[in-house]
């Protein structure tokens, strides 16, 4: 019976995303698209929540997005095109899911390019929609910036001539400036360990499959517990660099994967010993050698036995032959590696040893940079801190001209101290941990710089005496 597949992506632009989803002219396989936020805050809801994360996104981290939304990728049966028209189904995944969640989504089912793998793509937001919109009233005169941020004192919004400034703005007293219609991120899909999604899978996403969008066959839930391993998904060059593989290293181990399965399901492999392998191979996808020599040895362990098994009718021998082959492989595993190391040339072994001197000094380099950094760091909170009381008196004289020309220096030293910490999204810091940060880096640095001054190794070659 097939699995049961979903993909989970974290969207930062909800909107772009929705119109590439569900545009007909950017997709030439689309079926049917159903918004279950149609009817929602008077045709604006995607719209609104858009806006409402983006003013948001001034309170996140420097160089972070804000995330607006989350796209579920699901797999559907071929044969549910038979019974259930593309409306239909996209309508039943966006009301089952709303009644589920009590958020609306929204469903575009698509075909993909060769049309032999019917899918849905299912949209929707963190955030719950509030009953009554949330509405803030000035208790007083209120200043806010032109990035939106709120000032206490008119003057931080004036230019020099005395007029506010291009882009600020000043709300008068009883005047509603902050409305809401979404309540805060729900924290269930925050999660790191995506718990939710293993919830949904079996309490929303299963029992739908397996009832109103059922097939021609019933799906079920990946089992570790069946031995089986787990294809690893193809995404883009820029997700497999971030992972450590390429395209090529996916698609090998998943072709030994799917050698692996079809081993289980014809009973070449007990599923015992398989539950017991399968840890050892998933935390190394990337690296299939160990995946491919147990694959081969199952398929040369099943050849000597059918013709052993020809001659003497023993059945169960030949899976207990394997359980003891396979520790006998683990035992040996260091011991094969240390051969293979040894028969490589001297001039291999060369490399290496050059390879790991410029690995050292790239160590060295890396903590040179860092301490450079903290050195910086330092200066500037030094700067900070002499000057925090010059600027408060500064802003306290309503940005007098006369008190910065006369103290223009320490004044500029504070500026330059808060753009640095701005740009880098610094909100708090202590000389401390850098005085301790930066020890721990110099006594790193000298022991590298220890083990870079080992002689290498001499060049391989005779000598003119064995000449």
């Amino acid at each position: 019976m097939p699995n049961l597949y979903v993909r989970h992506t974290v969207l930062t632009d909800i909107g772009g995303r929705i119109d590439y989803i569900s545009s007909q002219k950017r997709q030439e396989n689309l079926l049917a698209v159903h918004d279950g936020a149609a009817d929602k805050a008077e045709g604006t809801y995607w719209r609104q929540l858009v806006a409402e994360c983006q003013e948001g996104s001034k309170y996140t981290a420097a160089g972070k997005k804000t995330v607006e939304g989350r796209e579920l990728h699901l797999a559907l049966s071929n044969s549910l095109l038979d019974r259930m028209t593309p409306e239909e189904i996209a309508r039943e995944l966006a009301e089952s899911f709303e009644q589920r969640y009590n958020r609306p989504a929204i469903v575009a089912v698509h075909w993909n390019k060769t049309k032999n793998n019917l899918h849905a793509h299912l949209i929707f937001s963190e955030r719950e929609l509030l009953k009554e919109p949330k509405e803030k009233v000035a208790p007083r005169a209120l200043f806010f910036d032109e990035q939106g941020q709120r000032r206490y004192k008119k003057a931080e919004i004036l230019d020099d001539l005395g007029d506010v400034r291009p882009g600020c703005r000043i709300v008068a007293k009883g005047e509603i400036y902050e409305r809401k219609i979404f309540g805060p991120v729900d924290r269930q899909f925050g999660d790191k360990h995506q718990a939710w999604l293993k919830t949904m899978k079996t309490e929303w996403l299963l029992p739908l499959r397996n009832g109103k969008l059922q097939g021609d066959v019933e799906i079920t839930e990946y089992d570790p517990s069946s031995g089986k391993l787990a294809y690893q998904h193809v995404g883009n060059k820029a997700q497999n660099m971030k992972n450590g593989t390429t395209k090529a290293q996916i698609e090998a181990y998943n072709a030994e994967v799917k050698t692996w399965n079809r081993n289980v399901d014809r009973g070449l492999l007990p599923v015992p010993l398989a539950v017991e392998l399968r840890p050892t191979i998933e935390m190394r996808p990337q690296k299939n050698t160990w995946l491919q020599r147990i694959n081969v040895f199952v398929r040369h362990w099943w050849d000597v036995e059918n013709r052993a098994r020809a001659a003497r009718d023993t059945p169960t021998e030949g899976r207990v032959s394997l359980r003891m082959r396979f520790q006998e492989i683990e035992r040996n595993r260091e011991v094969w590696e240390r051969r293979r190391w040894l028969n490589v040339p001297a001039e291999t072994r060369l490399s290496n040893e050059l390879r790991k001197e410029v690995v050292l000094a790239k160590e060295i380099e890396a903590a040179e940079k860092r301490l450079s950094e903290i050195a910086v760091l330092e200066n500037h909170i030094i700067n900070y801190a002499k000057t925090m009381e010059t600027y408060a008196a500064y802003r306290k004289a309503g940005y007098s001209k006369q008190f910065l020309a006369e103290h223009e220096s320490e004044i500029a030293l504070y500026k330059a101290a808060k753009q640095f910490f701005d740009s880098k999204g610094i909100k708090r810091l202590s000389l401390n941990d850098l005085k301790v940060e930066s020890e721990g880096l110099n006594a790193k640095k000298k022991s590298l710089e220890e083990q870079a001054v080992i002689k290498s190794p001499k060049k391989v070659g005779k000598s003119e005496h064995e000449r």
